[in-house]
């Protein structure tokens, strides 16, 4: 399960460059806030995976 785990991580820069995209000017005021909360949860997400990752030693 870690192997996959690792495949299905999302990278930082493409967690960027898609909010760059989403949080454009040209996004309306609901898209950028939907846009925001849902990169707010997967850098969270992200943040435990990487925790319990650091934690049990898988690499």
């Amino acid at each position: 399960m870690a192997a996959w785990r690792r495949a299905h991580r999302p990278t930082g820069s493409a967690q960027a460059f898609l909010l760059t995209i989403a949080l454009g000017p040209d996004s309306t005021r609901p898209a950028r806030t939907v846009a925001a909360l849902l990169g707010a949860a997967l850098a969270g997400l992200c943040a435990q995976l990487m925790a319990q990752a650091l934690a049990t030693g898988d690499k």
